[in-house]
């Protein structure tokens, strides 16, 4: 199977309790196998004890397929409702960028200017990045790997989502700053190579947490990295 782990409610072992220490060990391994996809062959009585975790996981492994059709088609839609207007500049193009600065948590990119009543309003505030929204890459693929590869099991919700978009922002800035290329394959390898390399602190933390402490991650993780090449130096450094 693709999934590399599974749901065991703690209720539904109450069962052990009546079952001798060789039972128990029939049921984990034929547990063991249905998880592998393996053909089990049990007595009625070993079969009656399993039935129960036999059908939490395949309602299990429902939900999940759902779950990442669901977001898939959110993806979709998004994409579709962000395509570009015709007469919209190049989404790529930046002003400036002030590499030294820190990935803000406010708002990445600032809107472009588009009348001349705008342009009177911005003249009065200097803006240090100036450059019009592009569409979000990778957020799909992030969620896939996050769910699968990270942290297997865990629910991804309305916060996790809201927080997976601002981290991809925050590379993005990165991939600006190195004046690399933003498109799907480069954000989902620096997200791939954040979440590989991070501290161990935060290696059992939520997106939440990691887009709060993204700055501090993404420093613990140069001077880990210092002076031994990297595919995350590919994130942060500027290209020759």
């Amino acid at each position: 199977m693709s999934k590399k782990s599974f749901i065991l409610h703690v209720d539904s072992l109450e069962i052990l309790n009546k079952m001798s220490n060789e039972q128990r060990g029939i049921l984990f391994t034929a547990i063991y196998k249905f998880q592998l996809g393996e053909e089990i062959d049990l007595d009625f009585g070993m079969d009656m004890a399993f039935a129960p975790f036999k059908n939490q996981f395949i309602r299990d492994n429902n939900k999940y397929k759902d779950f990442i059709e669901l977001q898939r088609e959110k993806g979709i839609k998004s994409s579709k409702s962000k395509k570009r207007k015709p007469n919209q500049p190049n989404p790529t193009a930046v002003d400036s960028v002030n590499q030294t600065q820190p990935v803000s948590t406010e708002s990445t990119y600032n809107d472009s200017v588009n009348d001349s009543k705008s342009d009177n309003k911005n003249d009065k505030k200097k803006k240090k990045v100036t450059a019009v929204k592009i569409p979000q890459f990778g957020y799909l693929s992030c969620i896939d790997f996050w769910l699968k590869e990270v942290h297997p099991g865990w629910q991804f919700n309305a916060v996790s989502g809201k927080s997976l978009k601002s981290v991809i922002k925050k590379i993005e800035v990165l991939l600006i700053s190195a004046e690399k290329e933003i498109n799907e394959d480069s954000i989902n390898s620096s997200f791939q190579a954040i979440c590989r390399n991070l501290p161990d602190w935060f290696k059992d933390k939520d997106l939440q947490v990691i887009d709060q402490k993204f700055n501090e991650i993404i420093e613990q993780i140069k001077n880990k990295k210092n002076g031994s090449p990297d595919k995350t130096r590919s994130i942060y450094q500027k290209t020759d």
